[in-house]
């Protein structure tokens, strides 16, 4: 009889076993919590599990939400703060004004030949001042249509409009105008310096650009490679080399 009642005790209690739920799976969240607890050191209390869980599945899907393709200098907009290179920014605008005026002045002579039969300094430079205006709408058809420009595009810049897939065409001019107004100072040589160099102060000093700042644009730099930088040497080459032929004949 005293032999019994421990095994009826040990029989009992294997009957209320089976009778408890089965455990729930174990997500990798809970998982990996456990193992920290586990491994904690005896003794030494744990701190919740909620920022063990912040840490260890928000951050990693937020990285991995991020392109691996996508350069160190575009990383560095993700957080609001676009990457500065002024110097980069110059010379694709001034390849654009520069591409621009030839075509333009191209098909204004094949228009209006007499405008170019006489050697005049002067309106040769009006010539410059008119072609700066009208390359407004060009740049804002292409940040409209494409989000660059093509001198842009040959150093790896794209220009956004923040919290837009794609700008609107006003909004885009609007763009331009700034640039040419506050940027290039209406072309005026002496106002140009001025201007220039504050708009570079201004960039290297608050990470944006006045205009962009105002309404709202963001300039992002992708990475560019040996070999984009030799293309852009063989480009600028080249278009030196065509500006040389044109003002020798």
């Amino acid at each position: 009889m005293e032999d019994w009642k421990p095994l009826m005790a040990t029989q009992d209690f294997a009957d209320a076993l089976s009778h408890l739920p089965p455990p729930l799976p174990q997500t990798p969240v809970a998982s990996l919590v456990a193992q920290r607890e586990l491994a904690a050191p005896l003794g030494v209390q744990r701190a919740p599990s909620a920022p063990l869980i912040l840490q260890e599945v928000m951050i990693p899907k937020a990285l991995e939400s991020v392109d691996e393709s996508v350069s160190d200098d575009r990383l560095g907009t993700l957080g609001g703060s676009p990457s500065v290179r002024p110097w980069r920014r110059l010379f694709g605008r001034l390849f654009d004004c520069y591409m621009f005026a030839l075509f333009f002045f191209f098909f204004l002579g094949l228009m209006f030949p007499r405008m170019f039969a006489e050697n005049d300094k002067t309106f040769d430079q009006l010539l410059g001042l008119i072609s700066l205006i009208a390359f407004i709408p060009f740049e804002a058809f292409c940040l409209w249509a494409f989000g660059t420009t093509p001198g842009k595009a040959l150093y790896g810049t794209v220009v956004q409009k923040l919290g837009e897939a794609r700008p609107e065409y006003s909004s885009a001019i609007r763009r331009a105008g700034s640039v040419y107004l506050n940027g290039w100072g209406l072309g005026i040589p002496i106002v140009s310096l001025f201007t220039l160099f504050s708009s570079y102060r201004s960039l290297k000093k608050e990470g944006a650009a006045s205009w962009d700042k105002q309404l709202g644009w963001s300039v992002i730099h992708n990475h560019l490679s040996p070999l984009r930088w030799l293309l852009i040497l063989g480009v600028w080459a080249f278009t030196a080399f065509v500006f040389v032929i044109i003002n020798a004949t």
